[in-house]
């Protein structure tokens, strides 16, 4: 079973828990990394776009600055 799908059934399983506790909001952040990826997803697209590791540094400090300015 692939990763992604094991994540997902698991979130269907514990989002009714997560509801009576009142952190729902929590698990949007796992649904958004299934939707979008992670960093090294968006590194690897980078990456595999035009084999630029400039770029690829340039994705990161982009994120990273979008993060820290968001926090």
């Amino acid at each position: 079973m692939p990763v992604a799908q094991l994540v997902r059934r698991t979130l269907r399983d514990i989002e009714p828990h997560a509801r009576e506790l009142g952190s729902e909001r929590e698990l949007d952040g796992i649904r958004e990394i299934l939707a979008r990826g992670n960093g090294s997803d968006r590194q690897l697209r980078v990456f595999n776009a035009n084999r630029d590791i400039v770029e690829v540094v340039r994705e990161i400090a982009d994120a990273t600055e979008v993060e820290r300015v968001a926090a």
